[in-house]
């Protein structure tokens, strides 16, 4: 059997659900289990948002419960870990850090049980189950607050950007290679790309709302301040909406971006989503990336 986990917040959710449908494409043996994991968020939010029940039974809790103790740290777990993947028994299978897509992630795995976790970013990952994600992942408007509802749809008939800045938990010194990508130079070299003869309308989302108040001083400028805690998927659903996004790298934005429903959209990266990594096939190629 082989176990998909799901962990951390809604972008994350969203990737490794995607990653989960597509291996069962490919071993229908697959299932995948909830993993209250330290960076809980808003706890799962699938079933909440999309209405996606998550397998259940006996088996997937003593999934829940072995995966449990092998990730543990002392040197015995560490030994029983190592023993259960040299004879195939149980293996653990982690994602590289460059996110790239990885064919044979989708296959049967070689032990008799293999755990999958990871993110799973790669579009490359979601293409293949492209159909079935755009029927599942649709956003609910009777959970959307009215002055979301309404905001959206004049996102839709005007020239509408998102601009999304991550800082939060980015700041910490154990992200430091995820909080060095999106810096200020990345977002004015990200807004220099827009025609500066058209008359944008600029919403701003933000984990650290003040200090984007502070640094950005542009004509006609909107800050998305009222979509906190278990509302802040609503983020998700305006950035959607917007005309042209310009994200960090966020699995969130990456997800709203993915969803946004204009035809003629314009997005826009950075060209890696960990400081000093290349990031091969974690973004669509009809993304504008920059360096």
């Amino acid at each position: 059997m082989d176990v998909v986990l799901i962990f951390n917040g809604l972008g994350n959710q969203m990737s490794q659900y995607a990653f989960y449908l597509a291996k069962k494409r490919y071993n229908k043996n697959t299932t995948c289990i909830y993993y209250n994991s330290i960076a809980q968020h808003n706890g799962f939010e699938l079933d909440r948002l999309f209405g996606i029940i998550l397998p259940q039974g006996k088996r997937e809790n003593q999934y829940y419960i072995i995966f449990k103790e092998l990730i543990k740290q002392s040197i015995y777990i560490k030994v029983i870990r190592k023993l259960l993947n040299l004879f195939h028994i149980i293996s653990i299978n982690s994602e590289n850090i460059n996110y790239h897509f990885d064919q044979r992630k989708l296959i049967k795995g070689k032990a008799l049980l293999n755990f999958y976790f990871g993110g799973w970013h790669s579009y490359k990952y979601v293409e293949i189950v492209e159909k079935e994600i755009k029927s599942l992942f649709v956003f609910n408007q009777k959970l959307i607050m009215h002055k979301n509802i309404s905001l959206g749809t004049k996102m839709l008939c005007t020239k509408s950007v998102s601009v999304h800045i991550r800082r939060g938990d980015y700041l910490k010194k154990e992200n430091r290679l995820w909080g060095g990508v999106a810096d200020f130079s990345y977002y004015e070299k990200a807004l220099a790309l827009l025609n500066t003869t058209d008359e944008y309308q600029f919403y701003f989302f933000s984990d650290d709302i003040e200090w984007a108040k502070q640094n950005f001083h542009l004509k006609n400028m909107i800050f998305i301040d009222w979509n906190t805690a278990e509302l802040s998927w609503q983020d998700m659903y305006l950035i959607s909406n917007c005309r042209i996004n310009i994200n960090p790298n966020s699995t969130f934005s990456w997800w709203a971006s993915w969803l946004n429903c204009n035809l003629n959209n314009t997005i826009i990266v950075p060209d890696r989503f960990v400081l000093n990594v290349q990031s091969i096939d974690f973004y669509p190629v009809n993304w504008n990336q920059i360096g």
